[in-house]
């Protein structure tokens, strides 16, 4: 039997790409910027999901008259983090542990049947065979942000200023998780088959959303 080399196996380079457009423009009464992003970061672990992120912003300025002006920026962003499953709070110590816990004398899966997770020792839980999206479930958090800012200045006499500003803000978090359970086997050679020698019997399922908001006002006359 062949030995395996487990970070082979596990880690792989990551592409990362950003993209971005934005125009900007006006005139001697109004300016005005609008730009839109999005990033996407594969994980560095195999098949192990990544993370992706959209954003926008918009700025906005005029004059409206020669005493009062307006102002208004807004940027608001998508960000989602999804991966396998695993068992526990931190699901990237797994594969991590995995890499160099796990004997090169050990396979993913008994016979190399890949219908059959095998088991690599005391915790099965780092057969990085079983921690992918098919056998493990799957991990997804989403957050969802948004913040306006408004603002106006009038000059009441030369060199006599009264200044306005507001702010709203939005914040909310969307987390799902769901954790299968596995059974884990060894090859008996003389018989020809798979027997099962333990695995995960709890599952776990769970869903949690989070909102928050925030305005805010201020406004100030002076010189």
């Amino acid at each position: 039997m062949c030995h395996l080399t487990w970070y082979d196996y596990i880690w792989v380079t990551s592409p990362q790409y950003y993209v971005n457009a934005n125009v900007s423009g006006g005139s001697d009464k109004i300016n005005y910027y609008f730009s839109v992003g999005h990033m996407n970061q594969e994980s560095a672990i195999r098949n192990y999901g990544g993370m992706k992120r959209y954003n926008v912003q918009m700025n906005v300025e005029a004059q409206v008259t020669d005493k009062f002006k307006i102002g208004m920026n807004m940027n608001g962003r998508i960000k989602q983090l999804k991966n396998p499953g695993v068992p526990g709070t931190d699901d990237y110590s797994n594969p991590t542990a995995a890499t160099y816990r796990n004997l090169p004398t050990v396979r993913p899966f008994a016979n190399d049947n890949p219908n059959y997770p095998a088991s690599v020792g005391s915790d099965n839980g780092l057969n990085f065979g079983l921690l992918n999206f098919e056998k493990s479930g799957t991990f997804e958090d989403t957050w969802r942000m948004a913040q306006l800012n408004l603002n106006a200045e009038y000059e009441i006499i030369k060199g006599l200023k009264a200044k306005a500003l507001s702010g709203y803000y939005f914040a909310s978090e969307l987390l799902n998780n769901q954790e299968y359970t596995y059974r884990v086997y060894r090859y008996d050679e003389a018989t020809d088959e798979y027997v099962d020698v333990g695995g995960r019997a709890e599952c776990l399922e769970g869903k949690d959303e989070c909102l928050c908001g925030r305005v805010d006002f201020k406004h100030s006359t002076g010189l």
